[in-house]
Parts: structure tokens; C-alpha cells; sequence
């Protein structure tokens, strides 16, 4: 029996929301939750190769509930099965081998000398990222890129209805106001702000209507401020500027005249005043005002909570290293040595800090390089916009989070 191109597409959308309902289903009881990673798996080993990182990129926004005992973690389940069947099928076309062998290198030493399996996922996500998208073809531009999009924005939002249903709110205490309670949704509030600043940059560059474009954008943005990240808003006005600035708004029947894109630009950055001046941003106000004011005064520890101090401290310990560890890393996700050291914070709050050490200088210029290769490869003018902006995005939320090890980063960053 011949499907038609039509009919596939119903499939798609059929096999689409069923893994989202499934998503849905979790955190009711464990045995629930082992049914559901089990139906998940059993759709992605039969969904087209071609459509692989469609559906692998709903499940990026759910990343950090999606781990369960005697199991790990769905999402690297799923790595294993794809690439299981890219090798099995012959399909896919590596271009970047000299970093995928860094990789492999890495988590060898990562396993021999610190009996650490991080290494392992950094491969993983390298390799089923390269295989499986590809910016420099066609097929991507024209269809893939689209399809990922509408994919990773409905999970997006669904995952954070799904965070206000299980009420996963904290609170954090702003001077001024005291304690305030904040969205940290699944993945956490600075990193749940991120994968929203991805859907808003994904969906602004999709070719969905004007209409559908301002409703999940006014979704997306109430949620991003309820996060009250102030690195997350800053993203966010990065992002969409980007995009206007570089012509990444895609409409069904082309790209936006120059007054539209002032005008949408207007719209966009006038709702987020606006939000912020009513009783609802007063979090955000106070949390500027008081960012602003420690500025003012040279504490530049309080400004940026704790973050400049930290790094320093994780760069002292750093620069006290061996040179060859200097330039090579330590291949450990382990902080042991800085607790040697007398630091105990687990977390530098800088992707960057974390690569250095995992990596070594020369380690991070390299990933830097591979990352933004995708950008000065891209003979697409408009594909190649859209991935500088995304690199931009994913660089400026390293300095602010350790997310080195997460999927729903680094999928982005190998991008």
C-alpha cells in the first residue's frame, strides 16, 4: 500500500502529539513513567531517519524529568537508538571528524583515569547532532529547519503548562519586594528561561502566519518573565533583535518589508515594557533597579549574584594547574579540584569555565571554532542568520549557567 506525502504528514502529527501527551503522563507514579519511556522508544525506532531530529527536539525542554532509576536518562536512550539505526542504515554523512575524534579522546580519558561516563555524552550528542542535521543541506533549509521549529515551540509551551500543572514554582528572595515566587518549570528558572529564548528565536524564524506568531511569542514571553531571570530577558531582547536586524522572520509568503520589521520590533519590545511596569514586573523592576544600583557602587559580586566572584575564584584554582592540564584540561566533571582547594561550590555558573576545565584552552577554541563552523559554512543567507543569532543566544547563556553536560544546550552549541 502507497502512503501519500499527505497522509506521512498526518502520521508525523499523529506520532507528534502522542509523544507530547506521553511527556504529559509523567511525574503521576513510576510505574506510569516506566511505560511511558517505553512507548517513547518504541515510536523514535520507527519514525524516518530523516525526521529524526524533529522528534528528538521534543524532548530537549523536558530533559531534566526525564531521568529515571535503573533506566537514565530518555534522552540519552534515544541517542543511542538513532545512532543505532543511522549506522545500521547507512545514512547520514559526518563532515566533521578532527572534533569527534577530540571527543572520543576525551571520554577515553574520562573513563580510564576518572572512571567518569560524561565523555560519552558529549560524543553522543556530537555525533547523532552531525549526522542527523545537517545546515548545509538544502533539504535541511527548505524542510527540516520548519518542521523542527513547530516541533521544539508546541513542546516548549506544553512543558510549561505541564510545570504550572505540577506547580513547579520556588521563591527567591529581591531586595525590596522580599520573598517572591518564581517559574522554574522542569528544566529550572534560568535554564527553562533559555529553552523559551530557543522556541521565541525558532518560532520568529518559521514560516507560521503573523497571527500564530504573536500568540505563541505572548505565551512564550509570559512565561520567560515569570522565570524573573534577568539573563533569560536579556536573551530574549538579544534574540529578537537579532532577528529583525537580520531578516530571520520568516512569514508564509516571504520575508518582511523593512516597515514590518520596524513595526514588529516596536510591538514586541513595547510589550515587554509594558509588562514590566505593571504589577506583575515588579519583580523584574526591582531586581533591574537593584542589579543598576550595585553597579553603581562597584559591587559587581552582588550585581551578577555571586557569579563574578565565583569565576574568579574558579580561575584562581585554575591558574595554578599544570601547564599541560592548562591546555588540556582535566577531562573531570568532578570539581575535585577545587574542592582540594577549599572552594566548595559545585557550580561555576559558566559554561565556558566548565569547558576549560573539562577541556583546556585549546579544548574550547576548538569547540567555539566547530560550533560557529555551521555558520561560516551555511551558503544559505537566511539559514545562515538564523544560526548566528542561535550561537549567539547559546554563548551569552554559558556565561551565566553550568550546562555543559545538557542536551537541551548542547544540541544548539553542536548545532
Amino acid at each position: 500500500m502507497i502512503v501519500s506525502l499527505e497522509n506521512k504528514e498526518k502520521l508525523f502529527d499523529k506520532r507528534f502529539f502522542l509523544i507530547l501527551l506521553l511527556l504529559c503522563l509523567l511525574n503521576i507514579n513510576l510505574i506510569l513513567s516506566y511505560i511511558v519511556f517505553f512507548l517513547i522508544i518504541l515510536l523514535f525506532i520507527n519514525i524516518p531517519l530523516k525526521r529524526a531530529f524533529s522528534f528528538y527536539a521534543i524532548l530537549l525542554p523536558w530533559e531534566r524529568g526525564l531521568d529515571l532509576p535503573g533506566i537514565g536518562t530518555l534522552t540519552t536512550l534515544v541517542q543511542l537508538i538513532l545512532l543505532i539505526l543511522i549506522f545500521a542504515s547507512k545514512s547520514g554523512h559526518l563532515r566533521r571528524i578532527f572534533p569527534l575524534i577530540l571527543y572520543m579522546l576525551y571520554a577515553l580519558v574520562c573513563l580510564i583515569f576518572n572512571n567518569n561516563y560524561a565523555g560519552f555524552g558529549l560524543m553522543f550528542e556530537f555525533l547523532l547532532i552531525t549526522l542527523i542535521f545537517d545546515p548545509l543541506d538544502d533539504n535541511v533549509n527548505k524542510k527540516v529547519w520548519p518542521e523542527m521549529c513547530k516541533a521544539y515551540v508546541v513542546s516548549t509551551i506544553v512543558s510549561c503548562f505541564f510545570g504550572v500543572a505540577h506547580g513547579m514554582f520556588d521563591e527567591r528572595w529581591i531586595d525590596g519586594l522580599g520573598r517572591v515566587t518564581t517559574f522554574v518549570g522542569i528544566q529550572g528558572a534560568n535554564q527553562t528561561g533559555f529553552c523559551i529564548n530557543i522556541a521565541v528565536l525558532l518560532l520568529l524564524s518559521s514560516p507560521i502566519t503573523i497571527k500564530r506568531k504573536l500568540l505563541g511569542l505572548t505565551v512564550l514571553v509570559l512565561f520567560l518573565f515569570s522565570t524573573i531571570s534577568i539573563t533569560s530577558i536579556i536573551c530574549l531582547i538579544i534574540g529578537i533583535l537579532g532577528c529583525v536586524l537580520l531578516n530571520c522572520i520568516d512569514l508564509p509568503r516571504g520575508p518582511l518589508s523593512l516597515k514590518t520589521k520596524i513595526w514588529v520590533f516596536i510591538f514586541i519590545v513595547s510589550f515587554i515594557v509594558a509588562f514590566i511596569m505593571t504589577p506583575f514586573g515588579k519583580p523584574i523592576t526591582y531586581r533591574i533597579e537593584n542589579m543598576i544600583t550595585d553597579f553603581q557602587v562597584g559591587d559587581f559580586t552582588k550585581a551578577t549574584t555571586a557569579r563574578v566572584g565565583l569565576n574568579a575564584a574558579y580561575l584562581a584554582v585554575f591558574n595554578k594547574l599544570p601547564l599541560f592540564n592548562k591546555l588540556f584540561g582535566l577531562a573531570e566533571f568532578s570539581r575535585k579540584a577545587l574542592l582540594n582547594q577549599a572552594i566548595f561550590i559545585q557550580y561555576s555558573h559558566n559554561t565556558l569555565i566548565d569547558m576549560i576545565f573539562y577541556t583546556g584552552i585549546i579544548g574550547v577554541m576548538i569547540q567555539i571554532v566547530v560550533s560557529f563552523s555551521s555558520v561560516f559554512y551555511c551558503k544559505d543567507k537566511p539559514m545562515k542568520n538564523k544560526l548566528f543569532v542561535l550561537k549567539c543566544l547559546v554563548l551569552i547563556e554559558a556565561f551565566s549557567l553550568s550546562i555543559y553536560t545538557e542536551s537541551f544546550w548542547l544540541s544548539w552549541f553542536f548545532l
